[in-house]
């Protein structure tokens, strides 16, 4: 998943759902957008593409699962580039 991914996602859950985690009434393709772009990275049933049926718990779910491993990966990428470039700076 790159950052634009990344962004398009959270700008797709926040459509769907408020601050506290309940249904905005967003209409039907908002849902849609939503289920299409978070089947790209889960195998769970997260709701309907036809009808824009969610499964709102596994959505939840996968969405944190999600979010919390794009920070992590970002955290390890810092972490390498800055023990490399200390390393760089031990050699000379």
């Amino acid at each position: 998943m790159n950052k634009k991914d990344f962004k398009n996602l959270q700008k797709a859950y926040n459509a769907v759902f408020d601050e506290r985690g309940q249904i905005k009434n967003c209409g039907r393709d908002a849902c849609i957008r939503l289920i299409t772009l978070m089947k790209r990275y889960t195998s769970k049933n997260i709701g309907n593409e036809d009808t824009g049926t969610l499964e709102t718990d596994t959505i939840k779910s996968e969405f944190y699962r999600i979010i919390v491993s794009w920070h992590w990966l970002t955290l390890n990428r810092v972490w390498y580039v800055w023990t490399r470039f200390l390393f760089i700076i031990e050699k000379k």
